[in-house]
């Protein structure tokens, strides 16, 4: 059995449009609770996640916050109630640090009678836990470690999941780099982010002592976390929030990022770990298009990052952004390349080629608005970003630009070539408004699902997800990048 990860909320203290941010991990031994929200709507998710209390045997409070805290009430209300009734066998095991546990009694014997109240220390058990302390449960050991928040004393945990992975609960705070050891290797993280990066303005989440979704991607990018969840965010863009968040998150991060709503449940499982350019994958070529080069999605450089055209003599340094970023083995071969599709147009590269350069002064990434045959029809070519360089979003900016710049020499549509390998540049350019060709559709079908296994991307909605077994390489071939 695969454990699922069941959202039982998303949304941050002031939250109105959705439940505050707690979730349950079932798995083949039972279910983990963490956090209840703040007050009786955990009784509404739960009933509707279909999750009974006779199911709930441990529970993980992270800290005393309203938002997290209250609803624990009600979760003892109705567990001790279920006991007293004779319809709950066991008990209930509660682990947070001493200064929840002394207010979430004090609380109990403010609010609750007697009969539930008498529940506790007999089979509603409490578990004090401190940085670095162990639980077994679930036939697991949970780690929990001190987040070192600034505002109240919170933890966090980590735990293994199947198929030898480990989670991380980062809590609900900014990574501290003090909890580097706890978070580093995990195979799926979950993590707050208030609000988009382009909203810090309107929402101040610095004031608030959170983060944004640029700066928990580039968490993860850093630390090489394949899988990260993204919660506890503001609920004023709730009808465009997995959207957006998607979108500005995946200029920092190249792992399968979710932005899930309430009750979403996501299988922990999953795929393997991938690369961007990962020969692992089995090699299927990709034909997409853009239908129109109106509405190009807008997308900025990082600070101190500019754009410049082709200059005479750039050649070398192409080539050797093309032998970073693994399109290109060698210098010869991107020697052979460049004299195969430049080599009788570069008179016209100063206004079609296109580089990144960092404040180092720099050319670090380049991409092409290649002319073809059909006047209305450019393509975007050979399209790559200096490995130190991915992660800092510069994607982006890059086929933003690229496409504006094919606009603007009177182009109306947008081709281009990829393939399975390069599978976190197909993902940009689906999210860039391409889609599969008519022909791509049908003769490379194995390779889209492919790519709908690692992306879902919804344009890709009419094709099966690939099992595993075809998404892996068998072989040792490979083909040519764009």
């Amino acid at each position: 059995m695969t454990d699922r990860l069941i959202v039982l909320g998303t949304g941050n203290a002031n939250a109105t449009r959705c439940y505050n941010t707690c979730f349950a991990i079932d798995t083949e031994n039972g279910l983990l609770l963490c956090d209840a929200g703040g007050g009786s709507g955990i009784l509404r998710q739960l009933e509707d996640a279909s999750i009974t209390w006779d199911r709930i045997h441990h529970l993980i409070v992270t800290h005393a916050h309203t938002d997290h805290l209250l609803g624990v009430v009600w979760v003892i209300r109705m567990v001790a109630t279920w006991m007293n009734n004779g319809k709950y066998d066991g008990e209930l095991h509660i682990y947070c640090h001493h200064t929840v546990r002394d207010g979430l009694i004090q609380m109990a014997k403010l609010t609750l009678q007697k009969k539930m109240i008498d529940r506790l220390d007999d089979r509603i058990l409490f578990h004090t836990i401190t940085d670095g302390h162990k639980e077994q449960m679930l036939g697991r050991e949970v780690t929990f470690f001190d987040i070192r928040s600034t505002k109240m004393k919170q933890y966090g945990f980590t735990m293994p999941i199947a198929g030898g992975r480990t989670l991380c609960c980062l809590g609900d705070e900014p990574y501290n780099p003090e909890c580097r050891a706890y978070v580093e290797g995990a195979d799926w993280l979950l993590c707050e982010a208030f609000c988009l990066y382009g909203d810090r303005d309107r929402f101040k989440p610095y004031e608030k002592h959170h983060s944004t979704v640029k700066e928990a991607c580039e968490l993860a990018q850093g630390l090489h976390i394949p899988n990260l969840v993204l919660w506890h965010t503001e609920d004023k863009t709730i009808a465009r929030r997995k959207q957006l968040y998607t979108a500005e998150g995946s200029a920092y991060y190249n792992g399968r990022l979710f932005v899930p709503d309430d009750l979403d449940v996501i299988e922990l499982g999953g795929m393997l770990n991938f690369d961007n350019h990962d020969s692992r994958l089995r090699f299927v070529d990709l034909l997409l298009e853009r239908d129109t080069l109106d509405n190009i999605p807008s997308a900025q450089l990082p600070e101190g990052y500019s754009f410049a055209f082709y200059r005479p003599g750039d050649r070398d340094q192409w080539i050797d952004i093309e032998c970073s970023a693994r399109e290109l083995s060698s210098f010869e071969q991107g020697v052979k390349v460049w004299q195969e599709y430049y080599g009788s147009c570069e008179n016209a590269l100063d206004k079609r080629m296109l580089f990144i350069v960092n404040p180092k002064g720099e050319k670090v990434a380049t991409a092409t608005a290649y002319q073809l045959d059909d006047p209305d029809m450019g393509q975007v070519h050979w399209v790559a970003i200096r490995r130190e360089e991915q992660g800092k979003g510069l994607a982006r900016p890059l086929i933003a630009k690229v496409l504006e710049v094919m606009r603007d020499l009177g182009g109306k549509r947008a081709f281009l070539h990829t393939q399975t390998t390069t599978w976190v540049a197909c993902r940009l350019y689906l999210q860039f408004g391409f889609h599969p060709t008519a022909e791509s559709a049908e003769k490379h079908r194995d390779g889209w699902r492919i790519m709908r296994a690692l992306t879902d991307h919804p344009a890709l909605d009419g094709f099966e997800p690939a099992e595993m077994d075809t998404v892996l390489n068998q072989s040792d071939f490979g083909g040519k990048s764009c």
